[in-house]
């Protein structure tokens, strides 16, 4: 079986600035909700996954920053809960909420996009693909006051 070794991605984040860039390392744990929630590295939940989270801002808007993503582990939700926990929730994401940037944004989507996969295949040749930002998420960023 193939395993994923490289994964990133473009994410939108509203609320403070970010800081510069950050290893966001919580546990996370699946909740009778649905949802996800972060819980400490310290945490002693027998049922929470360790889960690594790097981001690097690429771009400050006014209430709103571009992030490079990068994931080091894979967790369901990764990406938005680590952000959500960490006070930068991402645009559009009604789960892990502040989505009020979502309709000044006419955005009808989560501000998240995998723009990087990589893998090594089953005879164990590695494979990389590429994925452009979505047009109505440069156009997003096109539009955004700095």
């Amino acid at each position: 079986a193939s395993t994923t070794k490289k994964r990133s991605g473009w994410a939108g984040p509203n609320g403070p600035p970010c800081p510069k860039g950050r290893r966001a390392s919580l546990f996370l744990r699946s909740k009778k909700s649905g949802k996800i929630a972060a819980k400490p590295e310290t945490s002693d939940d027998e049922k929470a996954k360790s889960a690594v989270t790097v981001f690097l801002v690429k771009k400050r808007f006014k209430g709103f920053t571009y992030l490079l993503v990068t994931l080091k582990t894979g967790r369901t939700h990764q990406i938005r809960v680590h952000l959500s926990a960490y006070g930068y929730p991402v645009v559009g994401d009604t789960v892990y909420k502040h989505k009020f940037l979502k309709t000044r944004l006419k955005l009808d989507r989560i501000f998240l996009h995998s723009h990087l996969l990589g893998f090594f295949d089953r005879n164990n040749v590695w494979k990389e693909f590429y994925s452009p930002l979505p047009k109505e998420l440069e156009d997003i960023l096109s539009g955004l006051p700095m």
